[in-house]
């Protein structure tokens, strides 16, 4: 049995699945942001005789039986206010936001623990460490890391460096606009402020995105430098003037440092962040779990898409 376990509207997943109907392959789709709708997912967990049952779409689902699942993404970002009657005040409505969020978090680890008796993930969902620790990990598997410092004062910090959020990336609506967080150059800093995390700004020739499939280094130079929109962060994308991008071969001692690094986060995929400096030097960024991959797929022709099908097929032929 194959699951795809993802959300709905999902431009991979879609096109994933288009393989499997088109192979006439058997697979089960689940939506996460369908779970919150009764009509979809009945789910019932017995601890006293630890017994679980589940039903997709009216379809009871086997968890005895052996799984391959593949994990896309289990959450999406939904604004709860229009799901509540009354109006809360502000204070109140983020810590009602906070609980509500935190429950479901609950819940969702107790759903992907149902589901992982005679499982093999690809990947489990709740392995990967935070920023910090992956940066720490690159650097003991031979990765060079940019100089990095946490800190809450101004002494060593000036615009030399760069400051990102020391977790996740995240958005903002305000009206019709929609505002992220991006890598930013440190321009003023107070005297002091909130621990923060800080790296000394790379002199770069280009970016390099790596999806990285079982074991096997699919990697694309992104030429972001040309452009002063996207020179600090690629991520804000200049859509009248896309970045130059080709295929590109990291050198086989680097590619050998992050198939240790995966293998030390336990995870099968994701995708990688790097920078090639003038100095020559790869300087490893970040590892993000569940990382589109489209975006290396198409224009570099890698067909990622169609190899993540095949190693879906692979694993449950050998499971």
């Amino acid at each position: 049995m194959i699951i795809l376990l993802t959300i709905g509207y999902e431009r991979t997943s879609d096109e994933i699945v288009d393989y499997f109907l088109f192979h006439k392959k058997d697979f089960i789709r689940i939506n996460c942001d369908n779970l919150k709708d009764s009509d979809f997912f009945s789910f019932n967990y017995k601890l006293n005789e630890n017994a679980t049952t589940m039903k997709i779409d009216n379809v009871e689902i086997n968890l005895d039986a052996k799984k391959v699942i593949w994990n896309r993404r289990i959450s999406k970002r939904t604004n709860i206010d229009r799901f509540i009657d009354k109006k809360f005040d502000f204070d109140n409505l983020r810590l009602f936001s906070h609980f509500v969020f935190k429950e479901w978090e609950a819940f969702l680890k107790i759903f992907v623990n149902s589901l992982s008796k005679n499982t093999f993930w690809f990947d489990y969902p709740f392995v990967k460490e935070d920023k910090i620790d992956v940066l720490l990990l690159a650097k003991n598997n031979g990765l060079t890391i940019p100089e990095t410092i946490i800190s809450n004062s101004h002494a060593e910090i000036n615009s030399n460096y760069i400051t990102k959020p020391l977790s996740q990336t995240v958005g903002f609506k305000h009206g019709n606009m929609f505002y992220s967080t991006y890598t930013t150059i440190v321009k003023k800093v107070k005297h002091k402020f909130l621990p923060s995390l800080f790296q000394k700004k790379i002199d770069k020739r280009y970016e390099v995105r790596t999806f990285y499939l079982d074991g096997e280094c699919y990697s694309m130079a992104i030429f972001s430098q040309s452009d002063k929109q996207t020179a600090v962060d690629f991520r804000q994308y200049n859509y009248k003037k896309p970045n130059r991008t080709v295929p590109y071969k990291l050198p086989n001692d680097v590619e050998d440092s992050l198939r240790g690094l995966m293998k030390d986060m336990n995870l099968k995929t994701g995708s990688i962040d790097i920078i090639k400096g003038k100095d020559d030097k790869y300087y490893f960024l970040e590892v993000n779990p569940v990382g589109q991959f489209g975006m290396t797929s198409k224009p570099c022709n890698y067909n990622l898409e169609k190899k993540v099908f095949e190693k879906l097929i692979e694993y449950e032929q050998n499971f």
